[in-house]
């Protein structure tokens, strides 16, 4: 079901709101959850899914203390 949300939801915002990347964001709602159900079939699983979470944080780390230093310094895109 999850994987129905994701490819519906991407072809609807993107034919209304082809230019932003807001449109994208109901998608995060399947991503979040299914890591959160992982987690509940196994104690490797929750391993994973942990350090999987850890190394994400870690990766943007830089760009994080850069969002708290200076917020409107960080450039996503271009001005449209």
């Amino acid at each position: 079901l999850w994987a129905i949300w994701m490819v519906l939801t991407a072809v609807a915002f993107s034919l209304v709101d082809w230019r932003q990347t807001k449109h994208l964001m109901p998608l995060l709602i399947p991503l979040h959850l299914a890591p959160a159900r992982c987690t509940l079939l196994s104690r490797a699983a929750l391993l994973v899914v942990s350090v999987t979470m850890v190394a994400l944080l870690l990766w943007n780390f830089d760009a994080l203390c850069m969002l708290l230093v200076d917020f409107n310094s960080f450039k996503l895109t271009p001005a449209w």
